[in-house]
């Protein structure tokens, strides 16, 4: 059976993956973001908040260690998530 016969009438299907976007049936999109490429050394600056946070559970100190990497844009999500975990 064709992706198509799958569909709702007037239905966009939308593949994500990895380093692309596949739209089906094949129209222009509006927009199509460009995620950063992720650095392979990210996430071992975490490990001193995630050894504080997690083994240590002493969380005004993870929440201190985490406090540089938001300052930085490739670290700043990352730590953005992990002080939302941490704080009540």
């Amino acid at each position: 059976m064709s992706l198509r016969a799958k569909l709702p009438a007037a239905a966009t299907f939308m593949l994500i993956s990895y380093g692309s976007i596949t739209v089906y049936p094949r129209r222009p999109l509006l927009f199509v973001p460009e995620p950063p490429l992720a650095d392979v050394q990210t996430p071992r600056v975490f490990d001193a908040a995630e050894e504080l946070e997690l083994r240590e559970q002493q969380y005004d100190r993870a929440l201190a260690a985490l406090q540089p990497l938001v300052n930085e844009a490739a670290t700043r999500p990352e730590a953005l998530l992990r002080i939302a975990r941490i704080e009540p």
